[in-house]
């Protein structure tokens, strides 16, 4: 709470003896006559007179220990008069006898003072025990130490130190060192081989042009979970998203209902038809194989193929990346046409435009889970049509800035000699 404006303790307090019968105070007594503020005059001692009348004690607790409540206007000013009352400082003939008018004036003002400054304060909290800094950096030292550090809840690293505290002190702690929880970013797992095969291909493919990405043929398949996924925290930096402990690796064997979309498109000709394996093609060509991909999908892939110029390359993942009956039909269907292939490097989604686009598909299914009825079928039908529409309204202005970017995606690889990127 502000400090209250100042008053006149000697005035105040020697009016009181004379209203209660008790000596006055010498001036010098009362700190020599200086002006003191109404939480001073609580603290005062009466070394030389006697104990201060109940009237009196009153008054000096009523001042020391007011507080604003929630009551309005009117409740708050009627209780504060009857406290008044009850120090003899209202009414008359007392005020009129023993000039107490002005004391009583500026009593209330002090206490509409506090109370319109104390309304504007927010509620104090308790200080957070904090910790010494020895154990401040045993803790920066565990959190920094692994993948499984980083993933450990607050509330268990008390334990898993030995330390006497709570949750919230070291929740405060690593606020206080720049350190909170976030979604782990999710990349497909890098070795040592496979950061050197995206290090040479981008190391290779950097100084492509525009245009020699434009006429580049690009495929990608996704799930999308019917039911969402529990997102993994890690404690980390700001900047710390890409560190490899902080990154959470994709797992293609989770047990959970999901929709399987294909989608393709080219620089050149734009989006093809965005495919997904749906439970009506489940009922009609049984479940989903090479077989029934080719009965499914590959009349309208080979149409769109062929509006595509016969030298377009085309930018072929690697097979086990992707599903078995995808990988045979898209092999197949390349070799039989005689394409020229971009062989992308594994793990590289960031290499594939198309996987910015699946991204934004599950952007706008998360955001419209809201609205989903808990019904299997009825969800299936209502997530594919709003990743359809999501699909069909991805512009060619929008495509083309993601071709542009391929140049960048490459820097940002050799940049990280192989590793994550933002991309």
């Amino acid at each position: 709470m502000a400090p209250l404006p100042p008053i006149d303790g000697h005035l105040l307090i020697n009016n009181f003896m004379r209203n209660n019968r008790q000596a006055p105070i010498p001036a010098r007594s009362v700190n020599s006559g200086r002006v003191l503020s109404a939480r001073s005059v609580s603290s005062l001692r009466y070394a030389k007179t006697p104990k201060p009348s109940p009237s009196l004690q009153r008054f000096l607790d009523l001042v020391k220990n007011y507080k604003v409540d929630q009551s309005s206007k009117e409740e708050r000013e009627a209780r504060q008069l009857e406290q008044l009352s009850s120090t003899n400082l209202l009414l008359t003939p007392i005020p009129n006898r023993l000039g107490m008018n002005a004391v009583h004036q500026r009593v209330t003002e002090i206490l509409s003072i506090a109370s319109e400054a104390q309304s504007l304060q927010l509620p104090i909290r308790s200080r957070v025990p904090t910790l010494t800094p020895d154990q401040t950096q045993q803790l920066l030292q565990f959190v920094q130490s692994s993948p499984h550090a980083r993933r450990m809840p607050f509330s268990l690293i008390p334990t898993a130190l030995r330390l006497e505290c709570s949750e919230e002190t070291i929740t405060a702690t690593l606020a206080e060192q720049g350190y909170k929880s976030y979604p782990a970013i999710v990349r497909p797992h890098i070795d040592e081989t496979t950061r050197m095969l995206r290090l040479n291909f981008a190391e290779s493919h950097v100084q492509w042009t525009a245009e020699q990405w434009k006429s580049v043929i690009f495929t990608a398949e996704t799930q999308v979970y019917i039911k969402p996924i529990q997102e993994v925290l890690v404690t980390r930096k700001s900047d710390e998203g890409l560190d490899v402990d902080c990154v959470n690796h994709l797992d293609h064997d989770i047990e959970q209902s999901s929709i399987l979309f294909f989608a393709h498109f080219s620089g050149l000709t734009g989006k093809g038809p965005l495919f997904d394996w749906n439970r009506m093609l489940l009922d009609t060509y049984g479940r989903l194989r090479p077989e029934s991909y080719y009965q499914a999908f590959s009349p309208s892939f080979a149409n769109w193929l062929d509006e595509q110029p016969c030298d377009a390359p085309f930018a072929q993942q690697p097979e086990r990346e992707m599903s078995k009956h995808c990988g045979v039909a898209y092999r197949d269907e390349v070799r039989g046409r005689l394409m020229t292939v971009v062989h992308l490097p594994p793990a590289s989604p960031d290499l594939n435009p198309i996987n910015e686009i699946f991204n934004t598909i599950q952007t706008a299914v998360e955001a419209d889970r809201v609205n989903l009825i808990s019904n299997r079928e009825t969800e299936e039908t209502h997530i594919a049509a709003v990743a359809r529409h999501t699909w069909d309204g991805i512009t060619d202005d929008y495509l083309e800035q993601l071709i542009g970017s391929m140049t960048k995606r490459c820097q940002a690889i050799i940049d990280a000699n192989g590793m994550y990127t933002r991309f």
